[in-house]
């Protein structure tokens, strides 16, 4: 496959993790071909500085998959985002 791959970063509750985890089973084929990079929360291991490897995470995406837990909804509707730092991944072209 030639084309650059396109990194998929997961943002997601870990109450919807069997979600993600079934989207995760549909892209395996475009994974294995490359077409795909795909990155989560799940991936960091122990001992290293999270929040470093959330960010530089978000350096890299060309999608973002987001989904949250119904209990978090109300503070999405009512645009209370003051909790989530920007990212420059996600800046408009």
């Amino acid at each position: 496959m030639t084309g650059k791959t396109i990194n998929l970063f997961y943002s997601y509750s870990h109450a919807d993790e069997a979600l993600r985890d079934e989207l995760e089973k549909h892209l395996k084929m475009l994974q294995r071909q490359h077409v795909i990079d795909t990155w989560h929360d799940r991936k960091i291991c122990s001992g290293t500085e999270w929040d470093k490897v959330i960010n530089n995470n978000l350096e890299r995406p060309t999608l973002f998959y987001c989904s949250s837990a119904p209990i978090f909804w109300p503070l999405i509707i009512a645009g209370i985002s003051k909790y989530n730092a920007p990212c420059s991944g996600m800046k408009k072209n």
